[in-house]
């Protein structure tokens, strides 16, 4: 999105080594990095292996895994449009009060939430309602469609490959159900 123009902020922790790097390739791609050095993890890492269909993602959260949502400040929320994050925030348990606090801030301010909901498997173990719960519901469309789209009058729709997944969704709440991908 930065690079067709639109005003993108990006917040993340890399290996303290890599962070003038990191940031130089989304600047030049019209994203205004908030980078954050760590001293003892390796920047993340991820591994896609692709065959036909089908995809298997291995990854390392590397220095990652100690990003928390208060890395979020108010100043980087004020004026912004929409907070994007992916579900793999929320299945980071010991951050779950931080990141409902995160999304309250935001809406406070008037900024728009979109999720990414990630895996279904994941979101299953995780827990639907305790997804839910942890996202306050979000306030607008997710850029892949196929896996989650909400609207102004909060109403979502889930796509998800797991079929008791989609169920337990759907039966959530009247407002879920799920859409075709």
């Amino acid at each position: 999105m930065g690079s067709l123009g639109a005003s993108v902020d990006f917040v993340g922790l890399v290996a303290a080594e890599d962070v003038a790097r990191h940031s130089a390739l989304l600047a030049g791609n019209g994203v205004t990095p908030y980078l954050l050095g760590e001293d003892e993890l390796p920047t993340g890492a991820i591994i896609v292996i692709v065959s036909g269909e089908r995809r298997t993602m291995l990854t390392e959260k590397g220095a990652n895994a100690k990003l928390t949502p208060d890395a979020v400040t108010d100043r980087l929320l004020t004026g912004a449009a929409i907070l994007h994050f992916t579900g793999y925030s929320v299945f980071s348990q010991s951050h779950q009060a931080s990141l409902r606090n995160l999304v309250q801030r935001a809406t406070t301010l008037g900024v728009c939430i979109s999720v990414d909901p990630a895996s279904s498997g994941f979101i299953a173990d995780f827990g639907v309602d305790r997804f839910l719960e942890s996202v306050s519901v979000p306030t607008c469309s997710s850029p892949i469609s196929r896996r989650v789209e909400c609207s102004p009058g909060l109403t979502t729709r889930f796509t998800l490959r797991s079929g008791s997944a989609t169920a337990s969704m759907s039966s959530h709440s009247p407002s879920i159900r799920p859409v075709s991908s």
